[in-house]
């Protein structure tokens, strides 16, 4: 008796087993059928001058897969602090590509030629605050800045390749989040989506909450912000950001559509990968996942 319940019970388990084997085996077979075998992209390197500087700026520019083999126009994606967020956004975008999760885009990395880290560091900082703070030597300019990005590299990319030029995109992180905020004030149709993270709001005491009471400015504009921080940053930090936040939200504008995040357990640098995956998935995603 104990025999025969033992080889029925082994039975049952082996038909569990090979029904869960095969309703898996399905789901993989699914996946595969759903992945893009042609995902990888390709890279090109541009040099571009500032008008006032002699350095310049190095440029990354992603093409996605079906780039050149589609006739259409793509999304444009332009990245600050190129010497971790191109990397970081082709491998999301080319993870995502796979299995069909994304639209394809074009990014765009901007970083500092014949520099050293420190020095691109430097420069990252007085060339996206919007004004001149003492302890920061030549710092405050932000407007130089946006005007390369709307008199230079813009026009270069929409001559030179299918971009979509109503569908442009900035991303910028802490200093490159502040330089965000300056832009949807400043720039308002210079890009019509922003990842703004972890903004340092708090520079030069504030000072861009005075050109954010300019709601005439801004108001008028039609932006999708996808903005974050993180939970265990600096109470100041996050505190600025809620406030940036309310003030929009709060504000006359109808056509400013904010997303927002704070990502628990994540400080001020590990807000990047999350950051920059929910952006991207966000205004790119194609579904659910």
């Amino acid at each position: 008796m104990k025999l025969r319940y033992f080889l029925t019970s082994a039975m049952l388990v082996c038909m569990i087993c090979n029904l869960s084997y095969s309703q898996e085996k399905d789901k993989v077979k699914e996946m595969f059928s759903k992945m893009d075998p042609q995902y990888e992209g390709t890279i090109d390197v541009r040099y571009l001058y500032d008008e006032e500087d002699s350095i310049p700026y190095k440029v990354s520019i992603f093409l996605p897969p079906a780039y050149g083999v589609k006739d259409k126009t793509y999304p444009l994606l332009v990245l600050t602090d190129d010497f971790y967020s191109f990397d970081l956004s082709v491998g999301i975008f080319t993870a995502m590509w796979i299995f069909n999760q994304v639209e394809e885009v074009i990014v765009v990395g901007i970083d500092y030629t014949k520099r050293n880290f420190v020095e691109a560091q430097r420069a990252r900082i007085t060339e996206m605050t919007p004004t001149f703070a003492k302890e920061i030597e030549n710092s405050g300019q932000a407007k130089d800045f946006a005007s390369f990005l709307d008199a230079n590299l813009i026009p270069y990319m929409d001559r030179n390749y299918t971009i979509d030029a109503d569908d442009k995109a900035f991303y910028g992180h802490s200093i490159g989040g502040l330089f965000g905020v300056y832009l949807a004030i400043e720039y308002p149709d210079l890009f019509e989506k922003l990842i703004i993270g972890s903004p340092s709001l708090f520079w030069d005491n504030k000072i861009i909450f005075e050109s954010l009471k300019e709601e005439e400015k801004w108001k008028d504009s039609d932006l999708d912000i996808v903005t974050f921080v993180g939970a265990s940053e600096s109470e100041n930090m996050i505190a600025n950001w809620k406030e940036w936040k309310a003030i929009i939200e709060n504000s006359s504008a109808e056509n400013i559509n904010i997303h927002s995040e704070i990502f628990e357990d994540r400080g001020h640098a590990g807000t990047t990968v999350d950051g920059l995956y929910e952006g991207i998935r966000y205004l790119y995603g194609v579904r659910k996942e």
